[in-house]
């Protein structure tokens, strides 16, 4: 059942009712393609670090990782009502939702097993399933667009590769082999790609490759640190996250024209970006107002933010 979040139940935990109707409003108008400000929207303020958001296929709910009561929970917010259910609850840290195609379930990473595993639970039940047990960290999962296949970074050969992971078929499958780490994958929405971060050039650049790991190259040469890439619903567009200094801002990638757009300006820490399904927004993490909170920006067509 949803509840009331503590940001609205508890005076020092909670937004202004002005912020929340602004966040709200926000999210509205990302799924309905309505008007909405250039600048960032703080969505919840909580007292401890919510993380890697990551919005359902339908766009009516936002998957997060929150550290109030543990190491990570996996939480659910409603857009519509910005009301907040806990799905998993655990000493661990449960991080990294990936929403299923048909949005009923979401896999995660976790170490409640010791190592940092992926695992899957069923978003109305709770119900857990655990899908790797291999040797190494596992994390970051992402699915193929039929929801048959798992994209995720694996310390398997020694150092972080992409590997794949078949549902309901033993083994897995490395896409990559580059003695450099290779983290961070992200399934294009046709089916056809993977993009992720690597290494190879010395700092952390985004790469992609075909669906089944040929045509490795790199998309971005940068001397700072890229990473997290993020599909926008059309394949056309990514959005990722650039390290450089103390600050990380959000950039954005279109991938015809090869055309670099910074969305944030880099004073804060902006993390994790996620695109609302209509492609009109991103939710994020960001540390812009004094602690790590879910953020939204619009983006629209023209890719248009503060920086």
């Amino acid at each position: 059942m949803w509840r009331q979040s503590e940001m609205a139940s508890s005076p020092g935990r909670c937004l202004a009712i002005g912020a929340l109707a602004a966040a709200a409003a926000a999210l509205t108008g990302c799924r309905d393609g309505g008007p909405a400000s250039v600048q960032p929207v703080r969505l919840i303020h909580l007292p401890a670090r919510q993380r890697t958001p990551r919005f359902s296929p339908d766009g009516r709910t936002i998957a997060f990782s929150d550290t109030q009561r543990s190491q990570g929970d996996l939480c659910l917010l409603e857009v519509a009502t910005l009301k907040v259910r806990r799905l998993t609850s655990s000493p661990a840290s449960d991080d990294c939702p990936a929403w299923s195609p048909d949005g009923k379930r979401l896999a995660f990473h976790s170490d409640r097993g010791g190592d940092s595993n992926l695992w899957l639970v069923d978003v109305r039940t709770g119900k857990l399933q655990q899908l790797t047990t291999f040797p190494g960290r596992d994390g970051f999962p992402t699915f193929s667009p039929d929801g048959k296949v798992l994209a995720f970074q694996s310390e398997g050969l020694g150092n972080m590769d992409i590997w794949l992971l078949r549902l309901g078929q033993p083994g897995r499958t490395p896409l990559t082999t580059d003695p450099a780490d290779d983290t961070t994958p992200a399934w294009s929405p046709d089916g056809s790609q993977i993009a992720f971060s690597s290494m190879r050039g010395g700092s952390a650049d985004i790469w992609l490759m075909q669906a089944d790991g040929s045509g490795q190259h790199p998309l971005t040469r940068s001397r700072a640190n890229d990473w997290a890439p993020a599909w926008s619903p059309d394949s056309r567009r990514l959005a990722f996250c650039r390290s450089q200094g103390q600050g990380t801002a959000l950039w954005l990638l279109d991938l015809a024209t090869r055309r670099e757009r910074r969305l944030t300006d880099g004073r804060a820490r902006d993390f994790d970006p996620c695109w609302s399904p209509d492609g009109a927004c991103l939710v994020f993490e960001s540390d812009r107002g004094g602690e790590s909170d879910l953020w939204t920006l619009p983006v629209g067509a023209g890719g248009n933010g503060e920086g």
